[in-house]
């Protein structure tokens, strides 16, 4: 279904539009958004509110009979006249797109041993950072016991045409608890790797509240590039390797956002091709979550990676739940 809605079909599709949905033969929905003219919070409030209507109809088993059913709307075929030029574009673009779209996997996962009430009972944190937290060790552990420079959306929605400021979760505290959690030889007990694991949420859970009062660095830095070109001045910064390295650009190795405390879940393709993308929520009954990866790269893989991730959540709480017993 994920597929159907981001990488199927372009021909039926009108990626011009911020909004489409795309309902299947079996009755099921899925969108497409491109969200450039809003903020990405809006499409799955839309998704829901559908959802929901749909559970309250259901419910009385009583759909809407339209008042004049003898009313035939009148369906009128437009005829396009194109010339061969067109048509050799139309399938040049729709080349292009299979070439863009067979080049990505996407899979999508629903983590039953582990849901909100679960990291609300036994983590005491907040689910959004028990994620994070968990993501970095996911990869940490798939990917050589190396960090992964990560852009998290931050709302930014309390200013006046706010939309978001990007949080940087891989803090030298995550990094710090991640190694911790990895390295056989170290001597750390239980209550010293919780104590990091802790430390590293709190790190997060001030960046949040810093990012979400405009107090991060990446839009001020996009800012000070802007006028930097539209001035035809040099930004020296995007020139040091550390500016890459740490993500800026877009080459976050791990882009991601919460989606929240919804039943719609969406995703997106990574940012740079040795990257990923993972999109979560959170429900009652499961953690869901997309993940995404580019098949043209080595360094990649989207099964490992979203298996490592629901190893990762089930362990972490599992060892949260024993010391609470």
């Amino acid at each position: 279904l994920a597929r159907i809605g981001m990488l199927k079909n372009p021909q039926s599709r009108w990626f011009d539009r911020s909004n489409i949905y795309i309902v299947t033969r079996n009755g099921f929905v899925v969108a497409n958004d491109e969200h450039s003219a809003y903020e990405g919070i809006i499409p799955t409030q839309i998704g829901d509110h559908i959802q929901y209507h749909i559970d309250s109809l259901e419910k009385i088993n009583s759909w809407p009979i339209p008042s004049d059913p003898d009313n035939k709307i009148i369906i009128r075929e437009l005829l396009f006249i194109y010339d061969s030029h067109v048509l050799n574009t139309i399938k040049h673009a729709i080349t292009l797109f299979h070439q863009s779209a067979d080049n990505i996997e996407i899979i999508v996962i629903n983590v039953n041993q582990c849901t909100k009430e679960d990291i609300k009972q036994y983590i005491r944190i907040h689910p959004d950072t028990f994620f994070q937290l968990c993501l970095q060790l996911a990869y940490f552990k798939l990917h050589g016991h190396k960090p992964a420079s990560t852009y998290e959306t931050a709302s930014t929605r309390r200013f006046y045409r706010g939309r978001t400021e990007t949080l940087r979760s891989c803090t030298p505290e995550v990094v710090a608890w991640c190694r911790a959690m990895t390295n056989s030889n170290n001597q750390l007990t239980e209550i010293e790797k919780r104590k990091l694991f802790l430390i590293a949420a709190n790190r997060h859970q001030q960046l949040m509240a810093e990012a979400s009062e405009n107090q991060g660095c990446d839009r001020h830095l996009f800012g000070l590039s802007m006028i930097a070109y539209i001035t035809g001045k040099p930004f020296e910064l995007i020139n040091d390797p550390s500016w890459i390295k740490s993500g800026g650009g877009g080459n976050f190795i791990l882009s991601t956002s919460c989606i929240g405390f919804t039943i719609t879940v969406g995703g997106t393709s990574p940012m740079c091709l040795n990257g990923y993308g993972v999109f979560y929520r959170f429900g009652s009954d499961a953690i869901t979550f997309v993940v995404t990866a580019y098949r043209n790269c080595s360094d990649t893989n989207v099964q490992a990676m979203a298996d490592s991730i629901e190893r990762t959540l089930i362990e972490i709480k599992t060892s949260f739940m024993k010391s609470n017993l």
